[in-house]
């Protein structure tokens, strides 16, 4: 539901693939009343498997250290940078398809297509 995501503080999510690694995600609506959804991880840092931390209105790569502010997600760009999903709105529920969680997945990490077991180390970290 889209009143789980007001504040402009991330929620974090997990999901099992059909491959039974868990990928995680965030979803979060902006200071402008954007709602955006993102893998947990940065492009170029997402097989390490670290993911982000929210510190105010920034997220921060926990590899790479970088911030991106909220309100910039979907305009990011560089190699460290949310890769975001595609996402509806209906009514008052933000939509995820599975086939665009999965094809986030393969778009992950600097390019190389499908990621490895990597992913199951988000189901073990906190956010």
């Amino acid at each position: 539901p889209l009143a789980d995501l007001t504040g402009g503080q991330a929620r974090f999510f997990e999901h099992l693939s059909p491959d039974g690694s868990v990928m995680r995600f965030f979803a979060v609506q902006t200071a402008v009343g954007a709602y955006e959804a993102a893998l947990d991880g940065c492009v170029s840092c997402y097989t390490a498997g670290q993911g982000y931390v929210q510190q105010g209105a920034d997220m921060v790569c926990r590899k790479c250290r970088r911030k991106t502010p909220l309100a910039q997600i979907s305009k990011a760009s560089g190699d460290c940078h949310p890769l975001l999903i595609p996402r509806t709105i209906t009514a008052d529920h933000l939509v995820i398809r599975t086939k665009d969680l999965e094809e986030s997945r393969r778009r992950a990490g600097s390019g190389a297509g499908p990621l490895s077991s990597a992913m199951g180390e988000f189901s073990a970290r906190n956010p």
